[in-house]
Order: structure tokens, then C-alpha cells, then sequence
């Protein structure tokens, strides 16, 4: 199963229960599933809260469980390949993505931009194996992410909307990987830029007292960015997971996902993101545009405006 709010398993979707809050984002799924039919049960149910899940189970009656497939581990760090990519929320839909080939070798960084509301979101969980395609597929070694049984220790994705928990900082850190060390969280804090957040708490041991806010957007973010990192997945997808930061604490926490070798899929919040990475994959509506930020300057309109409009100072 794959890392979704950089914390949760689809395997254990009562455990994940408690990943609710961002109840927009469950109803986009929700409904996803409903329209399409064909999307993947538990991909909708881990998102529910522990007292909605057996209501959830209800509602989603009949929609068709992907099947899950045990295959090796990849010998390599695992590259994504997509093939005739199709994707559309009902059959009268327009789809957000129509035979979109694409690779994504290991340690490649991609961004994308685009409109909002245009599916950056969800060409993001498409590649990250959270939906399933209409057409084409997604890959790693042949078989397609959205069944592999061992997604969860490939991919870690990260939305806008985090989850933090009650409960000691070090425990949230640790979430994804409970057997790291005081030293390695430490560690994976300083390079994404949490060591602030630690200073003013107390430490790894500061309880999260939810009912007092005691932690700002931002700061959840990092919260859910260092726990990302410590998870060392091959492959990381952000969805405005930094949207909350500021233009420097945002590079800052980008760059240590750069520096750790993961494949890094950054659904863009600010167009500097676009400068850092090695291709820019622009959705504009009526297909997509992949490139690097020079070429794509030069051919494609609607990315040489966004960057026209972009203020390096602001929040873009």
C-alpha cells in the first residue's frame, strides 16, 4: 500500500482511521470512486476517520477492489515508466490526462504546474499508484505501481492537507519508521529545517496538544516533510505539501529530498520549484508539456506567462 499524509497504510485502513481531518480531500475520493466505479476501495477508506470507517464500508459497496500482486523488490532503484496514460472522473468527463508517456528514471525531479483545479492532484496520485488509470499504466520492472504489493515501502506521498497526531513530537516523526533513532530523527529534522520547531517545543519529547494549536500550517508541514524523509521511500510525491512555508524554508525542505537520491515528483506551489528541477510537466487542459524550464520558456505560452507573472519575492 502506498504512503498517503506521509503516514498512513492502506493495509491497516482502522489504524489509518485516525488520519481524518481533511475532509475536503476524502470527499474528492469519495466521489471519485462513486463516479468511476473502478477505483480503489481502500485508497477511499483510509482516509476515513475510525468511527466513519464501517459507515465508509457501506457507502462503497460494489466498487471493484484492485487486485494486489506479490512481486521481488526492485534489484535497482526503481524507475516509473508511463505508458498511454488516460484518466478521467466519469466517462463523459474530460480527461485530466489522454496518452501521456512519460519516464521517470531513479533520482529524477520532476514539477508540475498548471491551473487551478486543471488535475495536477490527480496526475500526482496517479503516479504515485493511489488511482488507478482508465487507460495505459503507470509501472515499475513491468508491473503496474497500483498493484504492487510492496508500493508502501516505494512511494511516500505527500499532501497540502497534513496529519499530525496527539502525542510526542518524536512519536509523529517517527511515524513511518519507528525503529529510527533520536539521532537519525535529528538527523532528517536539520536537513529538511524542523530544528526551530524542536527549539521552541522542548525537544522530541514535547507533546502535541491538538485542542491548543500548538503547532502553525507551516509547521505541521515540516512535521509530515521530516517524516517523509526519515521514511527514505525511493520515490516522493508532493502535492503542495509546502504551500504553508515560506519561498526559503520551502526550498530548504525540497533540497533535502533532492539530496537523499529519491525520485521527487513536486506538484508545484511557487514557480521557483520549477527552476530547482531537472523537468517542468505543464497541464494546461488540452494535454500536457514536459521539458526543462528553458525549452519550455521558449514553445509553451501558458508556462513563459506563469513565470511572466511569478514574483521571486512573493509567494507566487
Amino acid at each position: 500500500s502506498v504512503r498517503w499524509l506521509a503516514g498512513c497504510s492502506i493495509q491497516t485502513p482502522a489504524k489509518c482511521a485516525s488520519l481524518v481531518a481533511p475532509w475536503l480531500v476524502l470527499s474528492m475520493f469519495l466521489l471519485a470512486a462513486l463516479i468511476r466505479r473502478d477505483a480503489h476501495y481502500q485508497t477511499v477508506a483510509m482516509l476515513a476517520g475510525e468511527d466513519s470507517y464501517g459507515e465508509m464500508t457501506k457507502v462503497l459497496q460494489g466498487v471493484r477492489a484492485v487486485e494486489v500482486v506479490a512481486v521481488p523488490a526492485p534489484s535497482s532503484p526503481p524507475a516509473l515508466e508511463v505508458r498511454d496514460l488516460a484518466f478521467a472522473y466519469g466517462a463523459s468527463a474530460t480527461p485530466i490526462v489522454e496518452d501521456l508517456n512519460l519516464s521517470l528514471p531513479a533520482g529524477d525531479h520532476l514539477a508540475v504546474v498548471g491551473p487551478s483545479g486543471i488535475g495536477k492532484s490527480s496526475l500526482a496520485a496517479l503516479l504515485a499508484g493511489v488511482l488507478v488509470p482508465d487507460h495505459g499504466s503507470v509501472t515499475i520492472d513491468s508491473v503496474a505501481l497500483h498493484q504492487r504489493e510492496d508500493r508502501c515501502q516505494l512511494v511516500t506521498m505527500v499532501p497540502q492537507e497534513t496529519y499530525v497526531f496527539a502525542g510526542s513530537l518524536r512519536e509523529n516523526l517517527r511515524y513511518l519508521r519507528p525503529s529510527a533513532t533520536d539521532a537519525e530523527v535529528l538527523a532528517a529534522a536539520e536537513a529538511v529545517g524542523l530544528e526551530r520547531v524542536l527549539e521552541r517545543l522542548g525537544g522530541l519529547e514535547a507533546e502535541i496538544d491538538l485542542a491548543k494549536s500548538a503547532l502553525s500550517a507551516g509547521e505541521r508541514q515540516l512535521v509530515t516533510l521530516v517524516r517523509a524523509h526519515l521514511a527514505a521511500s525511493p520515490i516522493v510525491v508532493l502535492d503542495e505539501a509546502t504551500c504553508y512555508l515560506d519561498p526559503a524554508a520551502e526550498e530548504r525542505a525540497e533540497r533535502a529530498f533532492m539530496a537523499s537520491g529519491s525520485t521527487l515528483v513536486v506538484v508545484a506551489h511557487r514557480m521557483s520549484a520549477t527552476l530547482r528541477a531537472k523537468r517542468v510537466l505543464v497541464m494546461d487542459g488540452e494535454g500536457v508539456d514536459v521539458g526543462s524550464h528553458d525549452e519550455l520558456l521558449r514553445r509553451n505560452a501558458l508556462y513563459s506567462d506563469f513565470h511572466a507573472m511569478w514574483s521571486p519575492t512573493g509567494t507566487g
